[in-house]
């Protein structure tokens, strides 16, 4: 097949075979296909050699070779047709542009290398796309496809929809990158960008040692998830990707803070990724050239340096860049009024003892920078009200009933909270004929009228009167919240040698720790906490009672919308059976009685909740509820989370302890009223 200054194929027969004959030599019949194909894609047949190509359009031969070459393709063999009608457009074109002087020779010359380096990506990536999709419909062993299993009209009506979708495509990106890049350059012209370029660098720790171990198929995987977390964390966040090489990035930032903020959510999805390591960046800003797409000059020497000074899963950058210094960064600043639970308020700039030597930079003063959150602890009364909604959402499919501003929560089952009155606000009416008529409708359902209090609780004095009343106190909990990255690495640190079964659905081995959990109400609790039919452990699964309570598909859920869940058992056995030390084996998997511990989370916008932490009880205090939050917030950390929030009674002090080892703490504390004199 030959190449033209874009690309050139001789046309192939019209017929509906490929081309070949009996006759033809081994191969003929394959170059005879790809002439096809490159038909099907708009090439036109090569009409001229390089030199009757200069003498139809007075460029120089020499010129027009090295147009071609920079393009990415080869010369081809003397005498041999290369140019083809399209060709003749285009150099016309580019003759008069240089005649105007919109444009010079060697500038054309670098472009055409940017092009030629970077379409070539596309037209890889774009023929890999169409083969796998390809082999899916052929449906062939290990996916290895020949010529003969090729569907000429097949093929014909996928070049015929696929051709026009990568040109509307590719238009469309490139009108809207350049109206980008002429957006910033006109500004910078003007004199409008008001900072420097700030640039980023961040690598993969011994990714290197780790591609020793990986087969070439685990390798491509690994190298095109970390190139498809960096393209998305960096554009969401406001960077633009400059290039990627292997397992390093290299990013530009509208400011310092977006640039760690970039740096940070890319390391939290390396560190939770299988397929990936640990990261460190490093950021500078300063003078730099964007020269072809590309980002030199001192910024961008400096990043890069900085980067392989930093120390595994730490973001470093010069100490003068520090947004409370300069005051030239405002997103740095905490917003004005009371933040949210899970905002960022800033970046904490801890600077090094002693400047660095950089080499050919010279000694720089340098800094870590970590991100700061607003942790609810203790809780603000605002904070309290988020943080009693999300539990009440945890509960959504409770049947619920209005008693002015009050809620009754209907449900039965054993759990307190979804048989219990939510006292957030004011009912309106008379306390007395409240209390009256949430007695009887409780007592109808054969259920004692219980009420949570929280520091927010209304009237005022609710808690008192009903003291007075007779209203006996019901299990004080207490509500704490934590960063989901502290707990991630506690977590981390404390998991001990066993193995994590994720599920998003409840799997039999988790269901052995959630019916303990429960006990004789498992099944109606199933139902009420994450909507499943309970099933008959390892017979009969469970069933959502919603389809769309197994959709995990979404990145984040809306906070009214819970379904976007995960259930964690960590058991002694891998999923073939077998303990750590080798020993058994099953076919089904492993026992029920290889469950050690579970643990289930819903993600509520930034939040993960966690529910339904159980641990048997000859294996507690080792590290067990460790291992299953650490996979919870490693599930949670993928889906944009950032804190954490769970429940725990005050009387379990050993769990209370263990969860503010692990990075929570007190939000507030709540406690149930519980009405069992009927004449109170």
């Amino acid at each position: 097949m030959k190449d033209g200054f874009i690309a050139a194929a001789p046309k192939p027969p019209e017929s509906a075979g490929t081309g070949a004959t009996n006759a033809d030599p081994p191969g003929a019949e394959v170059e005879a296909l790809a002439d096809r194909v490159s038909s099907l894609l708009g090439v036109g047949p090569a009409r001229w050699t390089p030199e009757q190509f200069a003498a139809r359009t007075g460029a120089d031969a020499d010129t027009l070779l090295r147009m071609r070459r920079a393009l990415g393709f080869a010369d081809p063999p003397p005498g041999e047709a290369a140019f083809t009608e399209d060709d003749l457009q285009l150099v016309n074109l580019l003759g008069q542009a240089l005649q105007a002087g919109i444009v010079t020779e060697e500038r054309q010359l670098a472009l055409n290398r940017v092009l030629g380096s970077a379409l070539a990506r596309v037209a890889s990536a774009a023929v890999a796309t169409f083969m796998e999709a390809l082999s899916a419909e052929v449906d062939t062993p290990n996916g290895d496809i020949t010529v003969a299993d090729l569907d000429l009209h097949q093929l014909d009506e996928a070049m015929a929809l696929s051709l026009p979708l990568m040109d509307q495509t590719l238009a469309l990106v490139w009108r809207r990158h350049l109206a980008g890049a002429a957006r910033r350059a006109v500004m910078a012209t003007a004199g409008q960008s008001a900072q420097a370029t700030v640039v980023g660098f961040a690598d993969l720790v011994d990714f290197t040692q780790r591609t020793e171990q990986l087969t070439g198929v685990q390798l491509a995987t690994a190298v095109a998830r970390f190139e498809e977390l960096a393209h998305d964390t960096v554009s969401a966040l406001g960077g633009r990707v400059v290039k990627t090489i292997g397992d390093e990035v290299m990013f530009v930032a509208p400011s310092v803070t977006a640039a760690a903020a970039i740096a940070w959510r890319l390391m939290d999805l390396c560190e939770v990724d299988d397929d990936l390591t640990t990261l460190r960046a490093g950021i500078a800003a300063g003078p730099a050239v964007d020269l072809d797409g590309d980002i030199i000059g001192p910024a961008a020497n400096l990043a890069h340096r900085l980067t392989s000074l930093a120390q595994p899963g730490t973001v470093v950058a010069p100490a003068e860049l520090d947004p409370g210094e300069t005051g030239n960064d405002s997103p740095a600043a905490a917003p004005p009024g009371l933040p949210h639970p899970g905002d960022t308020l800033g970046y904490l700039w801890q600077p090094m003892r002693s400047p660095r030597e950089i080499r050919g930079i010279g000694p720089v003063r340098l800094a870590s920078v970590e991100p700061t959150r607003h942790l609810p602890a203790p809780a603000s009364p605002a904070e309290i009200l988020v943080l009693s909604n999300m539990a009440d959402r945890a509960f959504a499919r409770v049947p619920t009933e209005p008693l002015g501003g009050w809620s009754l929560r209907l449900a039965g089952g054993g759990r307190r909270r979804a048989n219990s009155v939510s006292t957030s606000a004011h009912p309106g009416l008379p306390l007395d004929d409240v209390l009256r008529t949430l007695r009887a409708r409780y007592e109808a359902l054969g259920r004692p009228p219980r009420l949570v209090i929280t520091p927010i609780s209304r009237p005022e004095g609710l808690d008192g009167t009903l003291a007075e009343l007779g209203w006996s106190i019901e299990a004080p909990t207490v509500v704490m919240v934590g960063d989901l990255r502290e707990i991630r690495h506690r977590c981390g640190r404390r998991a001990p040698h066993v193995y994590p079964l994720r599920s998003a659905v409840p799997s039999p081995e988790w269901l052995v720790g959630f019916d303990d959990l429960a006990g004789d109400t498992a099944a109606q609790d199933l139902e009420i906490m994450y909507g499943f039919t309970h099933g008959d452990g390892r017979g009969e699964p469970v069933r959502p009672i919603n389809p769309a309570a197994a959709n995990t598909a979404r990145a984040v859920a809306p906070a009214s919308d819970l379904s976007l869940q995960c259930f964690v058992a960590v058991t002694d056995q891998d999923p073939d059976g077998r303990s750590a030390d080798g020993d058994g084996g099953n076919p089904a998997g492993p026992s029920p009685e290889a469950t050690q511990a579970v643990g289930a989370g819903v993600v509520d916008g930034d939040w993960l909740g966690v529910f339904s932490m159980w641990t048997r009880t000859a294996r507690r205090r080792r590290g067990l509820a460790a291992a299953v939050l650490g996979d919870l917030t490693a599930w949670a950390t993928r889906h944009g989370c950032h804190l954490a929030y769970l429940q725990v009674e005050e009387s379990n002090r050993a769990g209370r302890a263990a969860y503010a080892r692990l990075g929570f703490e007190e939000a507030y504390r709540y406690h149930y009223r519980r009405g069992d004199d009927p004449t109170s």
